[in-house]
């Protein structure tokens, strides 16, 4: 959702969810579109509800053919969200996902996502620390830059948020649907094991 969401901000939008979209951000109140976006995530703050299940209808309504599957990230974010879910799964056919909540200390949030860089040409992310630290892509040699919502002070008011809204959230998942808990430290191959061997259970 946070590439979506992205795209958005900067107008690059298909006009079918546009339109959904604005219509659900006017019920939340008035807007300029896309600007407000840009300045949601700008602020590490939440999209509201309405908007996020307009968008998340859109977009699983209209996977391409062939897909067996998909997975999401950054949604569902709040309790409303949560609740929402089973609906969304019952009005496009689809079956009970699996929730999968990795666990990971706020300090270690903090470090990872303020230490990222995201290459404009390509998007691909790199770590502060590494050779990335050049500025340059290890991928297409484009430029590299940190994102509003990747620094250190968005960060936190994102973990402030995360803490206020979407433990409830958690709550209804682990309620309505398969719930594994994965610890999230360690090497990506490591926390990759740990993800596989839960959704085998």
């Amino acid at each position: 959702t946070g590439n979506i969401l992205r795209a958005i901000a900067k107008g690059d939008l298909e006009q079918g969810l546009r339109k959904e979209m604005e219509g659900a951000g006017r019920r939340e109140g008035e807007f300029t579109f896309p600007h407000h976006i840009a300045g949601i995530l700008a602020r590490g703050e939440l999209v509201p509800d309405d908007m996020m299940m307009s968008l998340m209808a859109h977009t699983l309504s209209n996977m391409p053919d062939g897909y067996a599957g998909w997975l999401m990230d950054g949604f569902p974010r709040t309790e409303a969200q949560a609740e929402g879910l089973a609906g969304l799964l019952g009005k496009i056919g689809g079956s009970d996902p699996i929730i999968v909540d990795l666990h990971v200390d706020d300090e270690e949030i903090v470090r990872r996502l303020s230490g990222r860089l995201t290459c404009g040409d390509c998007g691909h992310v790199g770590r502060v620390a590494k050779a990335e630290s050049s500025g340059i892509c290890s991928v297409c040699g484009g430029r590299l830059y940190q994102r509003d919502d990747d620094k250190a002070e968005t960060v936190i008011r994102r973990l402030n948020v995360f803490h206020e809204k979407t433990r409830g959230a958690r709550a209804v998942l682990k309620r309505d649907f398969k719930f594994v808990r994965i610890d999230g430290l360690g090497s990506p191959e490591e926390v990759m094991q740990r993800i596989s061997s839960g959704l085998e259970v």
